[in-house]
Order: C-alpha cells, then structure tokens, then sequence
C-alpha cells in the first residue's frame, strides 16, 4: 500500500502534542514543530520494512523526523521537501511515493484557482460567495420565508444585487434533527424556482441535496452545481450523475444523517479523519469522471462536530489545501457561534459570521456559502486585501 501524506496545520503547541501522540511519538518536540516556519508533512500508512529507509532519504535532505508507531511527522523547508520529492522520483523503488509527495506540496502550494460547474467556470481570483436559498419550512434561521416561488425568486434577485456568486437552492432542512424529506417533495420545491431562476437569471445554481435524482432534475433544468452534504456516503449514483452532466460538484464531511449526527461527536482525530474522507470522496468523484477542478471540498462546519471540533477545523482550514480543490466554508449563523457569543440566537450571529468568513478568507477557504450575500462579500473582500 502507497503511504498517505499531508500537510499539517499546527497553530499552537498544543496541535502539535496532540498530533504527535496521535502519531504515538514523544510530545517532546512540539514547540520545534510550530517554530521557525516550518512546512509539516505527516506520513502514515508507509509499506512495511521501507519506513527506515523513507526516514533516512528524508534525513540526508535536511528534514527532520519525528517517527511514530502510527505515523511519522517530517518538517523542513518547501525547499528541501521538493528535493526530497525529485529525489526519490527518480528512484524505482520510491517513484510513485516520490510522485505523490511532490502532488500534495504543488497543490498545498499552489492553490485551485477556478471551480468548474456544467456550462461556466468561476474563478477563484478572489473569494466567491454561495448565496443560501432555503425552499424548507423548517431550516434554522430562514424555514418558512421563501417556500412561496415567487418569494424565493424575489430573494435570488436581491442576492445576484448584492454580489452573490453562486445561489444555493436546497428543498431539505438539513440542520441538526432534521428529519428527511421525501425526493418528490424535494423535487416539487426546487424544480419550479431554478426553472424560473434560469429564464431571469444568468448567475450560477448549485443544488443542495444528497439525492442523485433530485440532482439530475435540477441539473436538467438549469443547475451548474451539485452540493452534496454527504460526500457522495448517501447516493451510490451521485458521482455518475453529476460526471453526466459535466457539473460541479461539492463534498461535504459529516457524520451520519442530519437527525443522528449530533448524537456523536467525538473523535480520535478530528481534522485527520475529515481530509481522509474528503480525500476519498475526491478520489470517487475523479473516479467517476468528475475533474479535479469541478471538485470543491467542505469540512463540514456544524454536521457531526463540537463547538470545539468546529473551531479546530478552521483553524486547520489551509490543510485541505492539500486536495488540490478549492474548499467551501459554510458557517453562517450557525450554533457553535451563538455558543461562542453567549447563545446569541440565530438572528444575533451575523458579526460573529462575518469574523468566520474573514478569518476563513486568510486560511485559504475562497467558496463561502452564507445567508447574508453583500456583508459577507465585503468581509471577505477586506480579508483577501489583508492577505
């Protein structure tokens, strides 16, 4: 089996003592790891017997190991990384590992800077924003306002005016508890709207939904995008539909279903176990036919996550960087902030959404999927200067 490597986010020392334990080495060097500016790789998963001599080519290149029983932790300089990388390319043996290593750093390095969807291409010259449409009678801060189409189009018109990039359609609540809605209701929600957002309006349309039929509905009648909060864990056919329209896709991590995912949110490790299944679900997707560039990825804010394992995920954001796909972030009134805030409702939460999307905007997240279109654009305008 090929080894696994990614690149770590380490904001503090604590990160670290707990990603070396994790890895089943010393703590001892923490404070070495987040020092200096140094670019972290972590390796697992390294073929039996060859874990030794990985070690030493990495050595005599000037990086510096941390090896665990897990996993090992290597840092050092972009630098001596690519070095690293050249050299065992050039080796048989090591060739494809060599290949892989030199992937991940290109793409941690060079971001994406386009997102591909059925019919356009948006580019990522500076942070996009997915304007949320909720068609439900039951979502956590908007259920009940735009079930009406001609409401809903009303909105969609004030989004495209206030900037908004993409509009985000979606006919299933998928807030913590939310039970599931049958695909012909969902249908007989979205389908009207986006036809008659497509005859008005020439801005992009994502589809929020886990079902394979919903998607190929709306994608026939105008969608570009496909949101899939699942991953593709949900629909077998999801990935196939979307390659056979040549749309964008989203995928998302969660833990289980909307109405179960709280019910556990405990992790061993949290940001290993989101971009290893992101990881997967990219992979799936290309599989499928889905490019790369069509990909976005989402770490799944609020779906199966403590307030705690919220915060950690942002602050690892640039660590997705690492797929190679533009990463969504999707914080938008959502609880960990009215937890954060003294359990500010979801009407008090704008401000404390805002500090998320900037802060996301200087960790390389550049899809940001929000309710508030022109406060969120500006807030992410201004953090993409400061950049």
């Amino acid at each position: 089996m090929p080894f696994k490597a990614r690149p770590l986010c380490l904001p503090n020392i604590e990160t670290a003592r707990d990603e070396l334990l994790q890895a089943g080495a010393s703590p001892a060097c923490a404070a070495d790891l987040v020092a200096g500016g140094h670019l972290v790789m972590k390796l697992s998963a390294v073929p039996s017997g060859a874990a030794d001599l990985f070690l030493q080519l990495a050595g005599s290149h000037g990086i510096k190991v941390v090896a665990g029983q897990a996993s090992s932790m290597f840092y050092g300089s972009r630098e001596q990384f690519v070095c690293l990388a050249n050299g065992v390319i050039g080796d048989g043996v090591w060739a494809a590992e060599g290949q892989r290593l030199m992937t991940t750093l290109a793409r941690s390095a060079h971001p994406a800077r386009e997102w591909r969807g059925k019919g356009c291409t948006i580019k990522l010259d500076r942070p996009r924003i997915l304007g949320i449409l909720n068609l439900t009678p039951d979502s956590f801060y908007d259920g009940g306002r735009f079930v009406d189409p001609i409401a809903a189009v009303v909105r969609a018109e004030e989004m495209v005016a206030e900037g908004v990039d993409v509009i985000d359609i979606g006919g299933e609540s998928t807030r913590p508890g939310a039970p599931s809605v049958g695909s012909q209701e969902e249908l007989d929600r979205v389908l009207p709207v986006i036809e008659r957002l497509r005859s008005v309006l020439t801005v992009p349309i994502s589809i929020d939904t886990n079902k394979s039929g919903v998607a190929d509905a709306a994608l026939r009648v105008g969608a570009n995008y496909v949101n899939d909060i699942s991953g593709l864990q949900f629909d077998a056919d999801m990935a196939s539909v979307v390659a056979a329209h040549q749309a964008g896709l989203v995928v998302m991590h969660t833990r289980g279903r909307p109405d179960r995912m709280q019910l556990d949110t405990s992790y061993d490790d949290l940001a290993g176990e989101v971009y290893g299944c992101l990881e997967a679900a990219v992979e799936s997707a290309v599989e499928a036919g889905i490019p790369r560039s069509a990909i976005a990825v989402d770490p799944g804010i609020g779906f199966g996550k403590s307030v705690d394992g919220n915060l950690e995920l942002q602050r690892r954001l640039p660590e997705l960087l690492g797929l190679g796909c533009p990463v969504l972030l999707g914080t938008s009134r959502k609880s960990f902030i009215g937890k954060i805030l003294d359990s500010a409702g979801p009407d008090d939460r704008l401000a404390g959404t805002l500090a998320t999307v900037a802060v996301g905007v200087l960790r390389g997240a550049m899809l940001h999927r929000v309710h508030d279109v022109a406060a969120a654009r500006e807030a992410a305008m201004v953090a993409f200067a400061l950049s």
